[in-house]
């Protein structure tokens, strides 16, 4: 499992989530097992136990995914014949969808009132075109068309082994744009 997480070309950030997930998750339960001795019945009990001890959901999602890159590489390495992960008595865990509740045009009003005037745009661009708070610190005044009244997301803020760092925005969607009509709430 970690000749796995070595050979993958995550960046930083990401490679640092996942091997805390390993760490956290999948090898406590799994390293002591031969690949070729993970069964299906094991998957499941995994998955039960991170019911029992209350892991979220999308924790419990993630690591599953995880996992399952983990012995299907082993398939493609021919290490092993099949992925228990994808066997019919494995049911995948699922995250749980946030329920997202915009804030109201009081509430907008009231946070932008209360910012020091530096601070005021976050709020509008913030609730207005739905950023993330990585990309609002990423936005720089080049990235605002004015004229064609458009807002290009090309970089966000993030930290990376305690220091922050730009990088593409979330899933490397870089290049998204919003317009004024978009923005506006």
């Amino acid at each position: 499992m970690k000749t796995w997480l070595a050979s993958q070309t995550f960046d930083i950030s990401t490679r640092n989530s996942v091997t805390w997930r390993l760490n956290a998750q999948i090898l406590p339960y799994f390293e002591r097992r031969q690949l070729g001795a993970i069964r299906p019945t094991d998957v499941r009990a995994w998955i039960r136990g991170m019911q029992e001890r209350n892991v979220a959901a999308s924790y419990q999602s993630g690591g599953f995914a995880h996992l399952s890159s983990i012995l299907s590489a082993a398939v493609d390495d021919k290490l092993i014949r099949e992925n228990p992960c994808h066997a019919r008595t494995v049911v995948r865990p699922r995250p749980v969808a946030p329920t997202i509740v915009p804030w109201s045009r009081a509430r907008i009003a009231a946070m932008r009132l209360a910012m020091p005037e530096r601070h005021k745009l976050f709020v509008v661009l913030g609730a207005g075109c739905g950023l993330r708070q990585g990309e609002l610190f990423g936005i720089s005044p080049d990235d605002i068309d004015r004229e064609a009244r458009v807002l290009r997301v090309v970089r966000q803020v993030r930290v990376v082994d305690n220091q922050q760092a730009f990088s593409l925005p979330k899933r490397n969607k870089h290049g998204r744009s919003h317009s004024r009509e978009a923005c506006s709430g």
